[in-house]
């Protein structure tokens, strides 16, 4: 079994049958990146930015909506550099239900509490796969398993891969988008991590094989925290 969803992703079947062309230029775009000044080691290997869309009404928050921009190379790879099935929607859509399947085994890197709780939610339905330009971006809808009333409770929302093998970062208080159906009285806060600078070098220190750490992304997991009232 694949220890990371996204190296399960990437490898096997689909890489052994890329096309000849498309596997020169993916080469290219890997020797390209490795050639970059940049640590051969060191956790993370991927990035993916982040918006999220709290959906609901009054002060009933009922569900999530994420949109996940790859990194370039990681969408290539992911992709086997053709990007053509964007033009076909059975294609995309179906590129999109093989993501949703592997992201499932991983919680979809989201975790949720209320008041300091965990708190589940159910199968996502609602979703799929786009480009904007050489990214590759996934969006999905998670429901909530219940509606959370946050005037008199507050929802918390981390993402984060476990072995930290992938960086999930909101970019700034600006991807946080409450739906206008939600009270105006709705506010939302955004809190950075703040990795000892032990923890630090041990994530620079490893290398992309390095046996799994699970609680090595929830030190460098940013909190949404949303409140009514």
């Amino acid at each position: 079994m694949c220890r990371e969803w996204l190296l399960c992703y990437l490898s096997g079947v689909r890489v052994s049958t890329m096309q000849p062309l498309i596997m020169l230029l993916t080469a290219a775009l890997l020797l390209s990146i490795l050639l970059l000044p940049m640590p051969s080691q060191a956790h993370p290997h991927s990035w993916i930015g982040n918006t999220l869309t709290l959906q609901g009404e009054a002060t009933q928050i009922d569900s999530l909506e994420m949109e996940w921009v790859f990194d370039p190379f990681t969408s290539a790879y992911a992709l086997d550099g053709d990007f053509s099935i964007f033009s076909d929607e059975v294609k995309s859509q179906l590129e999109a239900q093989r993501l949703m399947s592997n992201l499932l085994n991983t919680h979809y890197f989201t975790y949720l509490y209320v008041d300091g709780q965990p708190l589940k939610f159910r199968i996502p339905s609602v979703y799929s796969l786009t480009k904007q330009g050489r990214r590759m971006v996934l969006t999905f809808i998670l429901p909530l398993s219940k509606p959370v009333d946050v005037s008199n409770q507050r929802l918390d929302i981390q993402t984060y891969d476990n072995t930290y093998f992938i960086d999930i970062t909101w970019k700034s208080k600006q991807a946080i988008v409450i739906d206008p159906a939600l009270s105006v009285s709705c506010r939302v806060a955004l809190q950075q991590p703040e990795p000892s600078q032990a923890i630090q070098q041990y994530a620079m220190s490893l290398e992309r094989d390095s046996v799994e750490d699970s609680e090595l992304g929830q030190h460098f997991s940013q909190k949404v925290s949303i409140g009514c009232g």
